[in-house]
């Protein structure tokens, strides 16, 4: 369940034009690249052995827990090429009844080593924190940016209707010129001058 919500967030486009608030949110981590990198990690975290213990006995296929077959053979079903997890049960039995503590210890190990992955991204202090942090900054940076533009605006906005009243007093006075300019021109044609 939890690689088939991770998959769907990461392939969940954003709506075009949201209509909703609701809407706004959703495909906030379409191909994410932090959330592709933690899917990533857990799936690589199947076929690893781990560190410190037998062979035979390291990895989770040994205890027949795999993603089935290889997404390139044939018969690979979609869920294995997703990478969602498969028990084989008579393997599990046999490792359980020739080494119950083998198998304990490898569950705990290996636990703890996903553990240490999802809270290296999802912990306080995390990948995902640290990016929160880092987005957070950013929009408070841009909100600063638009609130100095927009006084830069008013500003100028002030300077343009100041220099635009002081233009129409000048044509006011022009007009003026220019009607008692023409009154003159016709008084003078009028004396014959």
């Amino acid at each position: 369940s939890t690689l088939t919500t991770i998959q769907r967030q990461l392939n969940t486009k954003p709506p075009s034009s949201p209509q909703s608030s609701g809407e706004f949110g959703t495909g906030t981590l379409f191909g994410d690249p932090d959330l592709f990198s933690l899917l990533n990690g857990m799936r690589q975290s199947m076929y690893e052995p781990v560190a410190g213990l037998p062979a035979g006995m390291s990895s989770l296929a040994d205890i027949g827990i795999t993603t089935g077959s290889p997404s390139g053979e044939a018969g690979a079903s979609q869920s294995s090429i997703e990478g969602q997890l498969k028990l084989n049960s008579t393997t599990l039995e046999n490792a359980m009844k020739s080494n119950p503590a083998g198998v304990q210890q490898l569950l705990q190990k290996w636990s703890q080593n996903l553990q240490t992955l999802v809270n290296g991204e999802a912990q306080a202090g995390g990948t995902l924190e640290a990016r929160i942090n880092g987005d957070t900054a950013q929009i408070s940076g841009l909100g600063n940016q638009i609130s100095s533009l927009n006084e830069m605006l008013a500003v100028r906005q002030k300077a343009l209707q100041n220099t635009f009243a002081q233009l129409e007093g000048v044509m006011s006075q022009n007009q003026s010129q220019i009607t008692w300019l023409a009154g003159q021109v016709t008084s003078l044609n009028a004396n014959g001058l």
